[in-house]
Formats: C-alpha cells, structure tokens, sequence
C-alpha cells in the first residue's frame, strides 16, 4: 500500500553555536520525519591565491549546510532526490548563493551527499552552492523540499525450486523476476554469480535471500545494481555474488508491503559567525 505524506516543518532561525544541535520547531503533530541541521561550511576560493585554493578543497569550496533525518520507527528505502527541490538559498543579505534552477548542476551543487545509514533509521544529506556569502553577512537561508520513500512492515514472499539458467523466469510475490545471467563471476570472489531482472520496482524489495535445494541459505554479497528506462518502459537489475554455485534454488524476498512517500518542507535560517 502506498501513500503520499505532507509533512510541512515550521520555520525558524537557527544559530550553530558550540555544543548546539540546532533542532527547529515544529508542526504539534508529530512528524513523520524529524530533520536538524548539523553542520555549516563555508570555503571561498580565490583562484589566484594558492593557499585558499588549499583551503576551499579541504573544506569544499562554496556555502554548504548539513542535515540529519530521523525517521523514528519508519525505514527510509530512499532519499527522492529527483522529487527533492531546492526553493532559496541566500545570504542574511539578499545575495543568492545559488539559483533553484541551477541546483543539480554537474551534481556538486544542491542537494549532495545523501546517505542512508544502514538500518534506515537516520540520513544525512547537504545542500550546497559554489558561491560563499557576501562581506557582513551573518547568516544563510535555506528553503527546500526533500522527499523520502519510508518503508513498514517487513512482508517475504518465496519462490521455490527456481531453476537457475539463464533466460528463467519466475513469479515471486508481485514481482515477475527473470535470470539475466547465472554462472562464474567474472571478478572478484564466489563461486557464482547471478543477475536479476524485472520490469516492476524493485526500491521497496529490503532483501535478496538465497537457499539451496537443502533448504540452507546461502551466502551471497550485493554486487551491482542499474535501471534502465526507454520509451517509458523501466528495466530494474541487480546482480549478487554466491558462495555456493546452485543448479535450483528457492529465493525469497523481504520487502516492505506499505510504502509512503514524505515531503519535509525546509525553511530555516544557519548563521552567525560566517
């Protein structure tokens, strides 16, 4: 089950101060994500002066302001960053550190460095631009919309006795998966390598489970992952190395049954000491 979450976060000032977290106020409902800010940078490079040239690759040259998400007792399965939109990023000033609709421009600049921490539990990401605030500012604004697909309620769905060849298909669940490649890895370790393909989505899938013909499960490490789309058609792959090179096999999926897209709605003000 899917559904579409609002989650509207009220504005404030916040000062990143020693020792302060810098946690702004919020709606009285309780969020379903609850999102601080945790660090400013602020690096200008001039490009005749080596020594701040030294300083702004250390630091990322530009104005960056970073976040945490809590996600309390949901998983987050994904930051949408395509879904993600950046509104304002400006100086105390006025000065506009970076133009909405430059923002995923050669991708260091708006939203960059999202991670998922691996229990899903928190994330970080940063907003960033390339231009630092004017002489005298004391504070830079950001306002932005940041999407998430959270994920509950663990649900596996099994297939047995799949054969593994390539050119195989098999229903599991919802999903209708179809061996794309099976047999020794081209690099790196394990005894077999397989591939997996689908047309249907595949982010709210939490895991690939591998078990022989013993019923034992197999080891088996994520290798790579892609998605193709053409003419409005989308291919989703993901490719696994095994310890154990199986003839048959019974997969079974752990995915999340409810999903929810939440848009957090940022509006908050980091300053002083630029």
């Amino acid at each position: 089950m899917k559904r579409l979450i609002t989650i509207v976060l009220i504005a404030a000032t916040v000062g990143l101060l020693a020792g302060a977290s810098g946690l702004w106020a919020q709606d009285a409902a309780e969020p379903a994500v609850k999102i601080q800010v945790v660090g400013l940078s602020v690096a200008r490079h001039d490009g005749s002066n080596n020594k701040t040239g030294t300083a702004a690759r250390m630091l990322s040259a530009g104005t960056s302001v970073y976040f945490l998400a809590d996600f309390g007792d949901r998983t987050a399965i994904e930051i949408l960053e395509g879904d993600s939109r950046l509104e304002a990023f400006t100086d105390n000033t006025g000065a506009v550190l970076l133009e909405a609709g430059k923002a995923k421009r050669f991708g260091f600049v708006g939203m960059t460095r999202s991670d998922i921490a691996d229990d899903g539990k928190t994330a970080t990401f940063c907003f960033s631009a390339l231009s630092t605030p004017t002489k005298g500012a004391t504070a830079v604004q950001v306002k932005a919309n940041v999407a998430f697909l959270l994920g509950a309620k663990v649900t596996t769905a099994t297939a047995d006795n799949v054969t593994v060849k390539a050119d195989e298909s098999f229903p599991v669940g919802d999903w209708t998966l179809k061996i794309t490649k099976a047999g020794k890895p081209q690099w790196g370790d394990g005894k077999m390598e397989i591939e997996l393909e689908t047309n249907q989505e595949v982010a709210s899938i939490k895991a690939f489970r591998f078990f022989n013909a013993a019923g034992e499960e197999v080891e088996s490490r994520f290798r790579s992952s892609s998605e193709m789309t053409m003419g409005g058609k989308s291919v989703y792959t993901r490719s696994f190395a095994l310890d154990e090179a199986l003839e048959t096999m019974t997969l079974k999926l752990d995915y999340y049954s409810e999903t929810e897209t939440v848009t957090a709605a940022i509006d908050v003000t980091v300053g002083p000491g630029l």
